[in-house]
């Protein structure tokens, strides 16, 4: 397990052994989000899995909270992690609020080395839930397609 996929990242920055029930739903919306709004389904997870990742960080950023330099925050997230690999890929959904509004900019793949996930987390004050993907994958409720 990498340092980044053992920690659970708060608003705070504490470091959390065990989320509790109401912050793991929390963070299952933002997966939610990506399956109901962005074509996201079980088989892109299960891709992940066939293609050696194993765990997987998921969650969103708080409410109300946006980059102050970007103006965007992130409404949707999730990591994965290889066991040797230093790159972590995500699927992310980020919007930007504007003058009339905000507007998302759709999903979009991306690698990261472990420091600029740092940075990306902490950037966006994103809340996760680290655990194991193939877990994951059986235990969370997909929406029907």
């Amino acid at each position: 397990m990498t340092k980044e996929a053992g920690l659970i990242i708060g608003q705070d920055s504490q470091v959390s052994e065990h989320p509790t029930k109401r912050r793991i739903e929390f963070c299952e919306e933002g997966v939610s989000t990506m399956c109901s709004f962005y074509g996201v389904n079980k088989l892109n997870f299960e891709q992940m899995l066939q293609n050696g990742y194993t765990e997987i960080s998921f969650g969103r950023g708080p409410f109300g909270f946006s980059d102050e330099k970007t103006a965007k925050h992130i409404v949707a997230f999730a990591a994965f992690f290889k066991e040797d690999s230093p790159k972590i890929k995500t699927l992310e959904v980020r919007k930007e609020c504007g003058t009339f509004g905000s507007y998302s900019e759709g999903l979009s793949e991306r690698k990261y080395s472990s420091d600029k996930y740092q940075k990306t987390v902490d950037q966006f004050k994103l809340l996760l839930v680290t655990e194991d993907l193939a877990g994951f994958i059986q235990r969370f409720s997909w929406p029907q397609q």
